[in-house]
């Protein structure tokens, strides 16, 4: 829970109210101290029709979050500055429509994230909404409708699936960067110089560099790339979505 969906309890109220109802391992209190140190500072957007939200919005709404954190000299970690600059940065992913799903079958926005069964929950939702593609097909895409065309309710709840931290990395890297068609077509593992290879990709002096993968065998160049994505993957903002 943030603070930003919790606006008029105190955050005692809100412990005492968690503590009840669980008792915290060593995991949980390490996984809440981080979200205290960095996710509960995101604003919360000042927008009232999440239909018509885009990219830029969402790009907006970030900005309010890291002008406040500079100017009241509050400290957070450096992964989640880090997450902060790419994200105003790029922004492309701040939102985006595979994102977000909803239907009023029953009155319920969606929040998707990455490699956490995003294909499983297209699927529900593209029957949940299939009524909407008999009369409306420019609602659809390929016959599924993850977006329901019908007005949805002001006070529809929102949901969010989460999964292990680990898991979703490992998954993430057998599904996106181990296929070597997927890591080509998708490009969403880095660094280049280890999945994508090129004759012409060259430094910032303008010089090529060399294939770090030529000289190992098939088992050197799994170790290699897996070595990789963990070093470099959890430096990305999108590996928090």
């Amino acid at each position: 829970m943030t603070r930003s969906l919790l606006p008029s309890l105190s955050d005692s109220v809100v412990q005492q109210s968690l503590s009840a109802q669980y008792t915290f391992g060593e995991a949980d209190l390490i996984i809440q101290h981080s979200f205290e140190q960095s996710y509960a500072h995101i604003l919360p957007c000042k927008k009232s029709s999440w239909k018509s939200m885009d990219s830029r919005i969402a790009i907006d709404c970030m900005q309010q979050t890291r002008d406040h954190i500079m100017t009241q000299n509050i400290t957070v970690p450096w992964w989640f500055q880090t997450l902060l600059r790419d994200i105003l940065a790029g922004g492309g992913g701040v939102y985006a429509p595979w994102h977000h799903f909803y239907t009023t079958k029953p009155p319920f926005h969606f929040c998707t994230v990455g490699k956490v069964a995003t294909t499983e929950w297209r699927k529900v939702f593209c029957k949940l909404n299939a009524q909407d593609c008999v009369d409306d097909s420019s609602s659809c895409r390929r016959n599924c409708s993850w977006k329901t065309t019908q007005k949805m309710p002001a006070k529809a709840p929102w949901a969010v699936f989460v999964r292990d931290p680990l898991e979703r990395l490992l998954s993430g890297f057998l599904d996106k960067c181990y296929n070597p068609r997927t890591r080509k077509n998708q490009g969403h593992c880095e660094p280049n110089v280890v999945f994508n290879p090129k004759k012409s990709l060259m430094n910032a002096k303008n010089k090529t560099y060399a294939n770090l993968l030529d000289s190992l065998d098939i088992e050197g160049q799994e170790k290699a790339m897996f070595g990789a994505y963990v070093d470099v993957l959890p430096l990305k903002w999108n590996v928090h979505f």
